[in-house]
């Protein structure tokens, strides 16, 4: 009977813990675009793993030629891209600490290359710098955590007229996945 017992224990906390990590996961590359005293748009990239980009490109590539044609980038998004809205396309921006919608989406594309899938797309956020200081945050993670999202580069576009200096923490503030999770969160200090 303890054996029984101890077998049945195993097998729960076992497909326990199979469920709570990460199965996918991607490397986002953030690239904040000013126009004047404006970020009008945020550029994302989405390197997926290899194991997930051979599932992509077995799926979408149909004449298996390892470049994603014009009508496999829209099958992607129509089917792989478009459902990120419910999960807020994995960026949660706030602006001095009011958040920030991530669903004005433009320019999706895709590509493959040296085994590994991209996603490019921009958020259009439009906040405007009318402070002298001011605060941007911009979090990469998936409450569910089936998907593990880290912030490995930060580019800046047209950022003439704005001071900024960032940083990259793990937000405590943000914690998810019953509070044991703290996202890659890119920290913008700027000014005029």
């Amino acid at each position: 009977m303890k054996k029984i017992l101890l077998l049945l224990l195993f097998f729960i906390f076992s497909s326990y813990y199979a469920e709570s990590h990460p199965h996918i996961f991607i490397k986002t590359g953030v690239t904040v675009c000013f126009s004047n005293n404006t970020i009008n748009k945020l550029k994302i990239e989405f390197e997926f793993d290899k194991v997930f980009s051979q599932e992509l490109l077995q799926t979408f590539d149909k004449n298996k030629n390892k470049i994603f044609d014009e009508s496999e980038i829209k099958n992607i998004e129509e089917k792989a891209f478009s459902n990120l809205v419910n999960y807020n396309y994995f960026i949660y921006i706030t602006d001095n600490e009011k958040k920030i919608t991530s669903d004005n989406i433009a320019n999706f594309t895709s590509s493959y290359k040296d085994g590994v899938v991209t996603y490019y797309f921009e958020i259009i956020t439009n906040i405007n710098i009318t402070e002298t200081q001011k605060t941007v945050k911009i979090a990469a993670y998936d409450h569910s955590y089936y998907f593990s999202v880290e912030i490995n580069s930060v580019n800046f576009e047209n950022n003439h007229f704005i001071s900024s200096n960032y940083e990259i923490i793990e937000d405590k503030k943000q914690a998810f996945y019953y509070n044991q999770i703290y996202p890659d969160c890119l920290i913008l200090n700027l000014s005029k």
